[in-house]
């Protein structure tokens, strides 16, 4: 049995930028709120800022992987073979090294970041040659590529 160690979904690197002008963005609104005695939407942000954050902060947990006889142990679930239909990877565009796995089951596609020595990449990828087929066609949705776009 092969394991990869992995990021709990797909692992963007954001710069300052983007945090700054999203809290900037977030104080605007929330001060707004606030001015205009709307209370239940400055509530709202907050909520909804705390959803995102603690999203995040689940998304870049790093998770093991580990192909089994019964299917893949995801973390601490097993996702049963019959579960899985197939499964593609995603180079990186300038290193050409495997940058996304992403896992093809009956009702959603996981997608998960490497975290791990090429080494460890190589064995598991090879085992898992011969327990999934690769995908011939993926195609996202429209929501997925504006997700993956924005980098959500």
């Amino acid at each position: 049995m092969a394991s990869i160690i992995v990021h709990n979904g797909e692992h963007f690197e954001r710069g300052k930028t983007r945090y700054v002008v999203f809290s900037l963005v977030l104080v605007v609104l929330i001060v707004v709120s606030v001015l205009f005695e709307n209370f239940f939407g400055a509530i709202i942000l907050f909520l909804l800022v705390g959803g995102y954050i603690l999203f995040a902060l689940m998304r870049n947990k790093k998770i093991s992987i580990r192909t089994s006889e019964q299917g893949l142990a995801i973390a601490d679930k097993l996702v049963p073979r019959t579960q899985l239909l197939q499964r593609s990877v995603e180079l990186d565009a300038e290193s050409w090294e495997v940058k996304n796995l992403i896992i093809v089951a009956k009702n959603d596609k996981l997608i998960f970041s490497l975290d791990d020595d090429k080494e460890s990449t190589k064995i598991f990828m090879n085992e898992l040659n011969e327990q999934l087929p690769l995908a011939e066609n993926l195609e996202f949705s429209f929501t997925e590529k504006l997700i993956r776009k924005l980098k959500l």
